[in-house]
């Protein structure tokens, strides 16, 4: 994933636009990389348990799929991400309920590190 400022470097780098710019993408590429594994039953009962007590909505901005989309949607953040932990048992107090934006702005780095969900939801409240 690239981070925030990447982001901003590659777009500062285009100093013109070419409104004919075609490029040749969708080829097939073999790619071998290691994973850490994610359990999607805990994932399923935290948004389950959401959906039953009425609060499957963006734990940063409150959004709900719900009411926007009449969807049941959600996704799953891990507040300490796997990646830093290593293998662990995973409660369902270490995953937090997230909308698209907010879960891909947790995981984009901000001067070099990654934003918390307060930290995240104060930035939104500016």
């Amino acid at each position: 994933m690239m981070s925030v400022v990447a982001t901003a470097a590659l777009i500062n780098d285009v100093e013109t636009i070419d409104p004919n710019l075609t490029v040749n993408e969708g080829e097939l590429k073999l790619v071998s990389h290691l994973a850490r594994e994610r359990n999607r039953v805990i994932i399923a009962n935290k948004k389950r348990q959401a959906l039953d007590n009425g609060t499957l909505f963006c734990e940063v901005c409150d959004f709900s799929f719900i009411q926007r989309f009449q969807q049941e949607f959600i996704e799953c953040h891990h507040i300490v991400p796997i990646a830093q932990t290593g293998a662990r048992a995973t409660t369902m107090g270490d995953l937090a309920l997230v909308c698209s934006n907010c879960h891909r702005m947790l995981h984009a780095k901000f001067d070099g590190r990654y934003l918390s969900i307060t930290e995240l939801r104060a930035k939104i409240n500016q």
